[in-house]
C-alpha cells in the first residue's frame, strides 16, 4: 500500500523474495521431483468408474442422473 514508506517497503520486498526463493521453491522441487518420481509411476494407466464391480452400471447411472445423456 501507498501507506507504506520507502525502506519499508523494500524491507518487506526483500524478505518476501528470500522467504519465496529460500522456502517456497525448494519445498515446490521437492513436491514436484516426489510427484514425478514416486506418484505417477505408481498410478495406474487407466483409471475410471468402469474399473470397479460393477462400474459400467454405474457410469451409466450417473450419466443419466447429472446429465440428459441415456
Amino acid at each position: 500500500p501507498e501507506g507504506i514508506n520507502a525502506t519499508e517497503r523494500q524491507r518487506l520486498t526483500r524478505e518476501a523474495s528470500a522467504a519465496i526463493r529460500e522456502g517456497v521453491l525448494p519445498a515446490y522441487r521437492k513436491f514436484r521431483a516426489f510427484f514425478a518420481d514416486d506418484y505417477l509411476p505408481a498410478c495406474p494407466e487407466d483409471v475410471g468408474v468402469w474399473k470397479l464391480p460393477r462400474g459400467d452400471e454405474m457410469y451409466a447411472f450417473f450419466a443419466r442422473q447429472y446429465t440428459t445423456t441415456e
